[in-house]
């Protein structure tokens, strides 16, 4: 089938749940039988999923506000609200794969700092930009030029800043050894180090939280995605500048920004710019659909390692990016991992619900992240 990217016009608007009065049954009260299906009435504007990977036209917007105010709250798997959005969280995850988060909590302002503060780097010289360039003996930390980013085997047209949690020499043995290292951050902006910082602090608890609620919307215990599997989370940040596609050379010119993957980890959100369409995400038909800037929120979606831990009740989407437009591109992603050491596997209450045998094999996170990174790069 021709893949085709649905044109804006054409696309429907993005859901935009509201709050409806009625009663919502409590996660912990659906029956065993009920499988993967959806056991409540789905809230209004947001269109229920029985099989995974539809023909969305949009991706869901959902206001996550109640789940960041209360899912660390005992009391709340009472709280109606927070219900609903563990229910809209479990759709958009079985339906796009892909959904946009508002009511988060970080500001604004942050965000778009974040963003500015990237573009300013991708602005310098070359040559200042080389004094933190990735290599091996920086742990495949550091700055990335055009096309050195390899995906399926073809280069990506975009520069990148990689960043990872931290690793101590020794720490995991050799599993991590060749990604051992502190993040190489410029001198240029001043605050760019303490900045990111603090974002990818606030951004590690959002992504715990959110994860909080995937783990209800699977009808597993809120801490299912913590402890021995993500309670020590690995983080990668990447902060990308997509050029336009005049100014690349044209021997090296493609129009994609980043080819078609999915991400390899729990849980993916993008920080993107405002006013450029850019990232296509690909539904069962093979339409590539536009994630729309949205001012204000992340756009989120769920990676590989999801896929396994739920058995395939939830599936990574393709997506992809490509910078048809006249103007320069940032977008910073966030990346929240499990444990570098975890051994990630069917868990035994996804198993239950989809037959009771184990779909995918059992992976180390680490070695799973370790070979990609040494087959992303060209250096």
């Amino acid at each position: 089938m021709t893949s085709k990217v649905t044109p804006l016009s054409q696309q429907s608007k993005i859901p935009n749940p509201t709050q409806p009065n009625r009663t919502i049954t409590p996660l912990f009260a659906r029956p065993p039988a009920a499988g993967i299906a959806i056991a409540r009435p789905p809230p209004r504007g947001f269109s229920p999923c029985i099989t995974m990977g539809s023909d969305f036209k949009a991706i869901p917007l959902i206001d996550i506000s109640p789940l960041v105010g209360k899912i660390d709250d005992p009391s709340m798997v009472n709280d109606e609200d927070l219900l609903q959005v563990v229910q809209m969280l479990d759709d958009a995850c079985r339906e796009a794969g892909f959904f946009y988060v508002k009511g988060h909590g970080i500001a604004d302002s942050l965000m778009k700092e974040v963003r500015d503060v990237t573009q300013k780097f991708f602005q310098l010289p070359y040559e200042e930009k080389l004094k933190i360039k990735m290599t091996p003996q920086s742990g495949y930390r550091g700055y990335q030029r055009v096309g050195e980013n390899i995906t399926k085997g073809k280069p990506d047209m975009h520069e990148a800043i990689d960043c990872y949690t931290p690793i101590e020499p020794g720490k995991y043995g050799d599993l991590a050894k060749p990604m051992v290292g502190s993040n190489l951050w410029p001198k240029y902006p001043s605050n760019f180090d303490v900045l990111l910082e603090n974002y990818i602090s606030l951004l590690r608890d959002l992504s715990r939280k959110i994860m909080r609620g995937i783990a209800l919307a699977l009808s597993a215990p809120v801490d299912a995605f913590e402890g021995t599997t993500a309670g020590d989370p690995f983080w990668v940040c990447r902060l990308i500048g997509y050029p336009v596609s005049t100014d690349i050379p044209e021997e090296q010119r493609t129009d994609t920004g980043c080819g078609d993957h999915t991400d390899y980890g729990l849980l993916t959100l993008v920080n993107q710019d405002d006013d450029i369409c850019a990232l296509e995400v690909r539904n069962q038909s093979g339409e590539w659909i536009y994630a729309k800037p949205i001012p204000g929120t992340f756009v989120c979606n769920i990676g590989d390692m999801l896929k396994v831990w739920s058995n395939g009740i939830y599936q990574p989407t393709l997506h992809r990016v490509v910078n048809n437009s006249p103007r320069y591109r940032v977008s910073v992603a966030f990346f929240y991992e499990s444990n570098f050491d975890a051994a990630v596997e069917p868990v035994e209450f996804c198993r239950e619900r989809t037959g009771g045998v184990a779909k995918y094999e059992k992976v180390v996170y680490g070695e799973h992240l370790v070979q990609k990174v040494l087959t992303n790069f060209v250096m």
